[in-house]
């Protein structure tokens, strides 16, 4: 089955809009939505009158925008946010001073996601991938049996071995803690077409899933083009609540 996850919902109003409107167009399967955004709240109240699945999106590096956020969240999230915006690696690598404060964040954006929707989310990824931060499995900060995004897969030659070695590491340790999708792509580069039939091909054997962000005009306009509903024709359409079929 392929899995279409929109990104970002509730970061701005264009963001928010967007998403619903790809959504409607039958576009998307699933969003994941940021608290403590400027356009957390009406994104909230928007998506209650649709049967768009709901992910939480969880933020670890982008400065929260909404104007109510306590102090201590702020102050914590900015520790958190300069550290893993310090190197690429920063993600991989376990930081005890900081252990504190990723129980804090991620607990207190789960909150509020059921706090906006009435409901716990249906899946849970991250800004920036930031969810897979070592901090956040080490610390076994998310339920056991959580809906989970894995890591971007790639293909021999495409990232180096090292890299694949890790991303292969981690997707195996997520599959004995969390139900996930088989493989994880991007939507980009929408010219290459060739390799998003490969997807496609490959989600009718296989839990594949699709990352979009419908707020880049390139991305919105193809999400809702003639081509991109050609290209899902025969395609089993589902979201993360499908993949309990597999336990």
């Amino acid at each position: 089955m392929l899995i279409i996850t929109a990104d970002d919902y509730g970061k701005t109003v264009r963001a928010t809009d967007r998403i619903l409107e790809c959504f409607h167009g039958h576009s998307l399967t699933s969003a994941s939505a940021m608290v403590f955004m400027e356009d957390s709240k009406r994104a909230a109240l928007l998506a209650r009158g649709t049967k768009l699945e709901m992910g939480l999106h969880l933020n670890l590096t982008e400065t929260f925008t909404e104007s109510d956020v306590g102090a201590e969240i702020r102050r914590e999230h900015a520790r958190v946010a300069r550290y893993l915006n310090r190197h690429n690696y920063a993600h991989a690598l376990f930081n005890p001073f900081l252990a504190g404060a990723f129980r804090l964040l991620i607990q207190s954006q789960w909150s509020q996601f059921e706090k906006l929707y009435d409901r716990s989310p249906d899946f849970v990824n991250g800004h920036h991938h930031m969810h897979l931060a070592a901090n956040a499995l080490t610390q076994h900060l998310l339920p056991v049996g959580t809906r989970i995004r894995g890591p971007f897969t790639f293909k021999a030659g495409e990232k180096g071995t090292v890299n694949r070695w890790y991303r292969n590491r981690v997707a195996s340790r997520l599959r004995n803690t969390f139900e996930t999708p088989d493989c994880l792509y991007s939507i980009e580069p929408i010219t290459d077409v060739g390799r998003l039939q490969r997807i496609v091909r490959e989600s009718l054997g296989k839990d594949v899933e699709l990352e979009v962000h419908p707020e880049h005009d390139e991305q919105r306009q193809f999400l809702l083009s003639p081509n991109f509903r050609r290209l899902l024709e025969g395609v089993d359409l589902q979201g993360f609540k499908h993949l309990a079929r597999n336990t």
